[in-house]
């Protein structure tokens, strides 16, 4: 689903990898699941920012309630896409954000 959304598409199994490969190659877009081993906080996010500061993060979450979807928007992350509505949810937030590249293109 991504391929066709980006010319390349990175799977990353843990946090040093999402901001190693993150760091090198500069995307426009992170696509990041909950489940992940991320040190088990949202603290990552800051760190991605300061290696891709122009990229967009989405979140994928198997836990859809108010405290992750507050933690997470507070964390700085431009999507969350609970995983029971990850088809519609997630193709509805990257056209949102590619909506808003058009008119802010990333740096």
């Amino acid at each position: 689903m991504l391929a066709a959304w980006s010319e390349t598409v990175v799977l990353v199994g843990d946090e040093p990898s999402l901001l190693e490969s993150s760091g090198r190659l500069q995307p426009e877009l992170v696509v990041v699941d909950l489940s992940v081993p991320l040190g088990g906080d949202l603290r990552w996010v800051r760190r991605l920012r300061l290696r891709c500061p122009g990229a967009k993060v989405v979140v994928l979450s198997q836990d859809d309630d108010a405290d992750v979807r507050s933690a997470v928007k507070s964390a700085g992350v431009d999507g969350f896409v609970p995983k029971g509505m990850l088809a519609d949810g997630l193709v509805a937030i990257l056209s949102d954000l590619q909506a808003d590249w058009v008119d802010n293109p990333p740096s």
